[in-house]
């Protein structure tokens, strides 16, 4: 029986598809995989290279795309319930290929419009939250689409759509889990937010954490080179607001305690417009392969100062071997120690005072670089949750016990 897998698109450079690809790469190793997606979006490149996509080098797995506009109607179930909660029409091409599905996964609240267009047979259908969105909404709710538009852009009609649109959002999330058969969350944390709202919701919730292929990732040892110039990076989505947060962080507030030797590269995009004059500071956009610019990387960061879910940038500094300085908030829900795999500091002064010890002390991040590589490879490698995977879809009724 064919899984069906329903995805925004099918790229793998950012943390959502690296999430999506680990969960494929479980699913398929146990049953066939159709994922049906709404973008086409690797065919973005980056001189002559293809951006990666979830799907490159896994076998069983095979994908559709599905023409899903927005229009009025969209517009409208946005303005009510901030996702998308419309219907599609679906080709009789597509409509054979669902025939062959089993069960869906759903890898977005605003994919679950999807889920009730294909699944008319109303198979079992599993919800994939990456986040717990009422948390993040609180904080990136002014990034959606209608806020940004000329009438959402009144302070008036943000002072009285706000909190408005942020109940209905959640009211609608706790929809979602509770018409979903089963729901997988990124961590302990994200659980207990859940449990909190519905605890109904307990029995059909398990954590499967982010995680990656650490095959795939080489360690490279924090040896001293010699250079004078030093690399600090950070990666992620910049179109994400916990991401821009931390950039505006990153370049009024830790930056400019360092002097142009020690350079902070920006990974991801889009990237920003605005014009900054920090000279230490470079944006490098999307990248074919983000392991090249980590293998250069002297220090990682994720100075965040909210978010849910999460951190896999986290998971792939240490798989590479990297010393890291993280916030609470950048860390959490992930099995850190302070010092030992990982340096976490909450405020600017203590921050910065931390990438400057492991900048000045190559035997400290060494050491945080190895022991996080051990934590990455021990605890977040997604070959370990493939028998929880597996359960639950036996559980559903999907595969045969």
């Amino acid at each position: 029986m064919t899984i069906g897998l329903l995805s925004f698109g099918t790229r793998a450079d950012r943390g959502w598809g690296v999430r999506v690809r680990s969960l494929i790469q479980m699913i398929s190793s146990f049953s066939p995989v159709e994922i049906f997606h709404i973008e086409d979006d690797t065919i973005e490149t980056m001189g002559n290279k293809k951006l990666p996509s979830i799907l490159d080098g896994i076998e069983n797995v095979r994908s559709t795309h599905i023409e899903a506009l927005e229009g009025v109607r969209t517009k409208i179930s946005r303005l009510f319930n901030y996702y998308r909660n419309d219907c599609v029409k679906i080709s009789p091409r597509v409509l054979k290929k669902i025939e062959a599905v089993g069960t869906f996964q759903v890898e977005s609240l605003d994919l679950f419009f999807l889920a009730n267009s294909l699944n008319k047979r109303k198979k079992p259908v599993i919800l994939d939250e990456h986040n717990v969105y009422w948390n993040l909404l609180r904080y990136g709710m002014f990034d959606s689409p209608f806020f940004r538009g000329m009438i959402g852009r009144s302070r008036s009609v943000r002072k009285v759509m706000a909190s408005w649109l942020l109940d209905r959002a959640k009211g609608f999330e706790l929809r979602c889990l509770n018409a979903a058969d089963a729901v997988f969350v990124t961590s302990e944390v994200d659980k207990g937010y859940m449990i909190s709202a519905n605890p109904e919701l307990e029995g059909k919730i398990t954590v499967i954490p982010n995680c990656i292929d650490v095959s795939e990732y080489p360690f490279c040892d924090s040896e001293e080179t010699g250079e004078e110039t030093k690399n600090v990076v950070f990666i992620g989505r910049l179109d994400y607001s916990p991401n821009l947060d931390a950039i505006s962080t990153i370049l009024n507030e830790i930056a400019p305690r360092f002097d142009r030797t020690i350079r902070f590269q920006i990974v991801g995009g889009p990237v920003p417009k605005t014009e900054h004059n920090q000279e230490n500071v470079d944006f490098l956009g999307i990248v074919p392969d983000i392991k090249q610019v980590l293998r250069n990387a002297d220090v990682c960061i994720a100075p965040l100062r909210f978010g849910s879910g999460t951190r896999i940038k986290i998971l792939e500094y240490f798989a590479m071997g990297k010393p890291v300085v993280s916030t609470s908030i950048g860390c959490e829900g992930l099995m850190v120690e302070n010092r030992r795999n990982i340096m976490i500091a909450d405020d600017i002064n203590t921050f910065v005072d931390s990438i400057r010890e492991l900048l000045e002390n190559r035997q400290l991040a060494r050491g945080l670089g190895r022991e996080g590589r051990r934590l990455v490879k021990e605890k977040y490698d997604w070959r370990l949750f493939v028998p929880s995977v597996r359960s639950i879809y036996q559980s559903l009724g999907v595969l045969g016990q």
